[in-house]
């Protein structure tokens, strides 16, 4: 990484402890995983690829369907199983034809040589393997599954970590639960929504993780899931709550925007026999909602042109609308646009009937909207 070697130079080389300790967890894990996949989902279980790391552990497997909830459950406490029986963790090298008599799971598509490594972890799993692992399984300490998704065609793939990993993993987890659950309490208020501060379980603090995991050992990961799984329905529950309050709120300020029509119509100008309503609302207002409100004014038996903008401080939106009787007199909303959205910095378009685009500028939007009024003629 830095620095040069020179020819007879003495160089000492040492392995990472602690991160030869995190790999040691995870491939003894990988090889308790393919264990219980094996015993729960069945022999045809075969390996097609994995990848060890010091903080998580991947493995693609053949299995041809999505695993359900209840297997992953089962899966995931067999290997926590497998670590609280304190298993020791036998290593043998052995002749090939006698190595696979012990009926060691193999990658048979890989060469091997006249002698093999055997890794047995009591009943739970027997694999070749040369790799580096736990003296008894009960060093893994925990186990969960963050993922289960497929590679590809025919095969499934899991994702988990085994632990000082399992610890950071729920730490980060619950930190960023926690975000979440303070910011749909944030949006509850300023909705005037009543929502209850207590999930069904509480956010975990970083000192109650701790005190779990050491308290029930392999156990925790369940137990940590569980919390997890509890906590994550009730803030869906929350923001399902407060969508129900957003669309309600929005629907009752539509209500009251298209009461302000005959305000509007009070203030319309006349330009060539057209009849030109406008008006500047704030960011609050939705587009949707200025639509439904400039179909009610153009409602007439005379011709109407309707000039909306929104002004949210930083932008701004215009929507220009029409009715059968102003077109008729050549008025073409999509080139009152065109002409007048670069004034706020934008662009936009539409067709002749209705026209929508905005700017950066929204100081800008009186302007525009007496630049569409010039150009009636």
């Amino acid at each position: 990484k830095k620095g040069s070697l020179q020819t007879n130079d003495t160089i000492h080389c040492k392995v990472d402890p602690e991160r030869r300790r995190n790999l040691t967890h995870h491939h003894s894990g990988t090889h308790l995983l393919n264990g219980a996949l094996r015993s729960i989902l069945g022999n045809h279980i075969m390996q097609k690829a994995s990848l060890v790391s010091d903080n998580y552990l991947r493995f693609d497997f053949s299995h041809p369907s999505a695993l359900s909830q209840a297997e992953l459950d089962g899966i995931e406490a067999k290997v926590n199983e497998a670590i609280a029986q304190q298993v020791p963790v036998a290593t043998k090298v052995l002749p090939l034809e006698e190595a696979k008599k012990t009926g060691a799971v193999a990658a048979f598509d890989e060469k091997y040589g006249a002698e093999v490594r055997v890794i047995q972890m009591g009943d739970y799993s027997t694999e070749f393997c040369g790799g580096c692992h736990v003296e008894n399984t009960a060093e893994i300490d925990y186990f969960a599954i963050t993922k289960e998704s497929s590679p590809g065609a025919g095969n499934r793939r899991i994702e988990a970590v085994c632990g000082e990993a399992l610890e950071n993993y729920y730490l980060e987890e619950f930190a960023e639960l926690q975000k979440r659950q303070a910011s749909l309490e944030a949006e509850a208020s300023t909705l005037e929504l009543a929502i209850a501060k207590s999930s069904k379980q509480d956010v975990l603090r970083p000192e109650q993780i701790k005190k779990i995991l050491a308290s029930e050992k392999a156990q925790a990961a369940r137990t940590l899931k569980k919390a997890l799984q509890e906590l994550q329905q009730s803030l869906a529950e929350k923001q399902e709550q407060i969508g129900k309050a957003k669309k309600q709120k929005e629907k009752s300020k539509s209500k009251d925007l298209l009461g302000l029509d005959q305000e509007i119509l009070a203030t319309a100008i006349e330009k060539s026999g057209i009849q030109v309503m406008q008006r500047i609302f704030d960011s609050s207002i939705k587009v949707d909602a200025l639509k439904q409100l400039g179909d009610k004014l153009k409602n007439k038996a005379e011709p109407v042109v309707v000039l909306f903008a929104i002004d949210s401080g930083k932008s701004a939106t215009l929507l220009y609308m029409a009715n059968k009787f102003a077109l008729e007199k050549n008025i073409n909303c999509n080139h009152l646009l065109k002409e007048t959205s670069a004034i706020v910095g934008g662009r936009g378009g539409g067709k002749p009937d209705m026209a929508q685009g905005g700017g950066k500028d929204a100081s800008k939007i009186p302007a525009a909207l007496q630049k569409a009024i010039d150009l009636i003629v």
